[in-house]
């Protein structure tokens, strides 16, 4: 690198000063963090056919499961509502 000259294009310096420039606003503001974090839960289960019949309790468990969840889940200080789909 000593003894070369550097061939720097106005436009090459100018798109990299932007992106220079640029970098730090949008890394900041690209993190979009919801107001009450919500972690889903999915539940699937039999209604019809050979196996409804284990999904007769369905209704109760998942309403236990509701009511022992409804004050949210703490993990780092930081609460998360649960929601069972």
């Amino acid at each position: 690198m000593y003894g070369k000259k550097l061939n720097i294009s106005r436009r090459g310096f100018l798109g990299g000063a932007t992106v220079a420039l640029a970098a730090p606003a949008i890394l900041t503001r690209t993190r979009a963090y919801a107001a009450d974090p919500v972690i889903k839960i999915g539940h699937v289960s039999p209604r019809t056919g050979p196996l409804a019949g284990f999904a007769e309790a369905d209704d109760y468990v998942l309403e236990g499961i509701k009511t022992a969840l409804a004050g949210g889940i703490e993990n780092n200080g930081k609460t998360y509502q649960v929601e069972i789909l």
